[in-house]
């Protein structure tokens, strides 16, 4: 049976449903149907292409995420946390303004900030 009647019986025919106007040949494929097969082969192969590229993003990703878990590093530090002195602690004049130490022997200084009070860390 030859259901495209392009020629070829269908057992071996590569190419089903060849258009009646178009020239097929020994394997039932006309030229209009190898162009359409070669573009769709470079797509796919492109597209293919495409998602190893990102496939293999994504895993050197992972792996990095996971080597930093590992070694308990998140690519930035914590910044340490800073104890600020209570709004009615009082400290020394220096400078003609109002420092402190705190805690004591700490070596984190705090000046009062002289619009609004508060005690100011110096960094």
């Amino acid at each position: 049976m030859d259901s495209d009647g392009d020629g070829v019986y269908d057992a071996n025919d590569e190419c089903a449903n060849t258009d009646a106007d178009h020239i097929a040949d020994a394997k039932g494929c006309s030229d209009e149907q190898y162009e359409l097969k070669e573009a769709n082969s470079d797509e796919n192969l492109l597209t293919s292409n495409i998602l190893g590229w990102v496939a293999g993003v994504v895993v050197i990703v992972l792996i990095g995420l996971i080597r930093m878990r590992r070694k308990g590093d998140v690519g930035f530090e914590e910044a340490p946390s800073i104890e600020y002195p209570q709004y009615a602690t009082r400290g020394g004049m220096r400078d003609g303004m109002e420092w402190i130490e705190h805690p004591s022997g700490s070596q984190q200084w705090f000046y009062r900030d002289p619009s609004t009070q508060q005690w100011v860390h110096r960094k």
